[in-house]
């Protein structure tokens, strides 16, 4: 990998529909056919459980509720997993399943502690991604994402046809142009949950390259990421991002997003009350 890590080697990117059974095969296959110094998977800490889930338990009522009263981020993470679970369970396959493919294959080929070690999670942590998402959009765009992540959740086409269509965005750049199309009606998403993530994501893997600078041997590191990452993760891998931490810091920083009316609380009358 070059671009700023000084390492001799190359950086392997595998492009995927995350509810694509396809795509699953795909990473194993890959995985158990070529060893990798490191495996570098589209997930952070607070989805780590991907990894290790056989199954994912349906939304319920009481999940709604929750998310509403923890506030709008937390509201738009619940609707978009809605989104995935409905997509998945027509086409049989659980959202993210092809990390768990991943680290099955690194559990195949290692000891638990040394898969841990050779398997690095290199997302930015997705409350702050949501956290930036929703201060970006205003009151309307809000309520216009909500309602869109939810119909779109109900109204999805039957299983023939979806995975149709997962196969070709996975195999096409017509993920990329979906993702853009969004972008026309709310910019601030695309910046978001794509371009920040991608930029985050390639400073991590060139963080995580710089780590081989002694190694005797060119270094293999293989990357399983969204299709839809992938373009943009190169564009920043050939570029200078130093320094580094600068720029993890600035997409790191966590705006407070304005509460949903029920949460603010009433104003205090200033002074105390006249008799």
């Amino acid at each position: 990998p070059g671009s700023g890590a000084g390492v001799s080697g190359e950086l392997v990117l595998i492009g995927t529909a995350h509810i694509s059974r396809e795509s699953v095969e795909d990473v194993k296959r890959y995985l158990t056919e070529n060893d990798a110094d490191m495996v570098l998977l589209e997930l952070c800490d607070q989805r780590r459980s991907v990894m290790e889930m056989s199954e994912r338990p349906p939304t319920s009522m009481e999940d709604v509720m929750r998310a509403l009263k923890t506030g709008p981020s937390a509201t738009v993470g619940l609707l978009y997993a809605f989104f995935l679970e409905t997509a998945s369970s027509s086409l049989e396959v659980i959202p993210g399943a092809e990390f768990k493919g991943a680290w099955d294959v690194m559990l195949s080929k290692y000891p638990p502690a040394e898969a841990v070690r050779h398997t690095l999670l290199i997302d930015r942590p997705v409350n702050i991604t949501l956290t930036r998402l929703w201060a970006g959009l205003s009151r309307w765009q809000q309520a216009q994402l909500l309602w869109t992540l939810l119909v779109s959740g109900l109204a999805l086409p039957k299983a023939g046809e979806l995975n149709r269509m997962v196969e070709e965005l996975k195999c096409s750049d017509a993920l990329t142009e979906l993702v853009r199309e969004l972008g026309e009606t709310w910019p601030w998403c695309v910046e978001a949950l794509i371009s920040e993530r991608d930029e985050y994501m390639s400073i991590m893997m060139k963080s995580i390259a710089s780590s081989f600078s002694n190694s005797p041997r060119p270094v293999r590191l293989v990357a399983v990421v969204g299709a839809g990452h992938m373009a943009g993760i190169a564009k920043h891998w050939a570029t200078d991002q130093s320094p580094w931490q600068a720029r993890v810091n600035h997409l790191q920083e966590l705006p407070v997003p304005e509460p949903w009316p029920w949460q603010r609380r009433p104003p205090h009358p200033p002074g105390g009350v006249e008799s």
